[in-house]
């Protein structure tokens, strides 16, 4: 299990970021990773706490994700359970997806989620230079907006469109 605590947010960009968790996983594998599918969201919430849990497929792997979010504190808590499957059931820990997990969720933490929520899955990248054509969801955005083309290497900046 990996934790992940991120302080100073609020309910709505905390819903945000769960809805993003799987544009965020597949935008930042590798070739070799398998993609990260939504199977189950259900949450709940009293007057000081609102928890949530989250499951995700991946390849022959199940990713759990817990929170609970204290609004007095503007906290929430992250519990991240990976395991690899087989037929005969749970073979072990995935370490890999809880640490992938983990660090998206910190990595996140500053951003405006808003954005990320706005990442369409089948949005194109085309680099103005070579013209080679990418997946959004596959390309690493900068926190300052720049894209690097897999093919020649140039810098572009990239705006979301709204």
């Amino acid at each position: 299990m990996e934790t992940a605590t991120i302080k100073d947010i609020d309910k709505d960009r905390l819903l945000v970021l769960l809805d993003s968790f799987p544009k965020l996983w597949n935008k930042n594998k590798s070739i070799l990773d398998a993609k990260l599918t939504s199977l189950l969201h259900k949450s709940g919430e009293t007057d000081e706490l609102f928890f949530a849990v989250s499951h995700f497929t991946m390849g022959n792997g199940l990713l759990i994700v817990f929170v609970d979010f204290q609004r007095k504190l503007g906290t929430a808590v992250f519990e991240v359970h990976g395991y690899i499957l087989s037929v005969e059931g749970i073979r072990g820990r995935n370490q890999f997806a809880e640490q992938k997990m983990r660090d998206i969720i910190l990595g996140h933490a500053g951003e405006p989620f808003s954005t990320l929520s706005t990442i369409v899955e089948d949005e194109m990248f085309e680099c103005p230079d070579c013209k080679a054509k990418y997946a959004l969801k596959t390309m690493r955005i900068s926190s300052d907006g720049r894209i690097e083309c897999q093919n020649c290497g140039r810098l572009v900046h990239f705006e979301l469109e709204d």
